[in-house]
């Protein structure tokens, strides 16, 4: 979804690096080394966007630093659109990573391309002492306004589940 609507890869890589930091004011080079990606195709992306509206750009010692446009009338709807794809993997793997007992965690579900937005999805946890969790994924799903359906497993009863129980398109949190 995200990448028909910004036909760039790296349109989204960049939006997605300053929705995780909203606040936070990048100068191209920073920001390409951050994403991997060449300092001419960052600019040209950034400028691109900023045409949008959505980045404001600031002069500060012969620098120029981008930031989002907190002003920008589309911007809040963009943002909810990360935050509901993107954003949501993000949040999910940060509670994953801080859970004791997790050993494998992934989501079932086209997390960021064509996948309904208002269809949930199912997220497969293995591991022990699991229980806290559901608490967890469900204030992480309010916040985003995307379902996620928590299914949590032992390893044993993980191994012994048939191939078509966890089939299909899947984004691995942990491994």
């Amino acid at each position: 979804m995200l990448k028909e609507l910004f036909k760039s890869k790296l349109a989204v890589k960049i939006l997605d690096t300053f929705y995780a930091r909203p606040e936070e004011e990048l100068y191209v080079r920073e920001l390409a080394r951050h994403l991997g990606e060449p300092v001419s195709s960052v600019a040209k992306q950034l400028e691109t966007l900023s045409a949008l509206g959505l980045f404001r750009t600031r002069e500060r010692g012969g620098v120029k630093f981008h930031a989002l446009d907190q002003d920008c009338p589309i911007g809040a709807e963009i943002e909810s659109l990360f935050a509901k794809t993107v954003g949501l993997v993000r949040e999910l793997k940060k509670h994953l990573m801080a859970a004791e007992g997790v050993e494998l965690a992934y989501l079932v579900g086209d997390v960021d391309e064509n996948w309904p937005l208002t269809e949930p999805l199912r997220l497969i946890v293995v591991g022990w002492e699991l229980s806290a969790l559901a608490e967890v994924v469900g204030a992480a799903s309010r916040r985003v306004g995307r379902k996620v359906n928590l299914s949590t497993f032992t390893p044993e009863e993980y191994r012994s589940l048939p191939d078509s129980e966890v089939a299909g398109f899947h984004t691995v949190l942990i491994n």
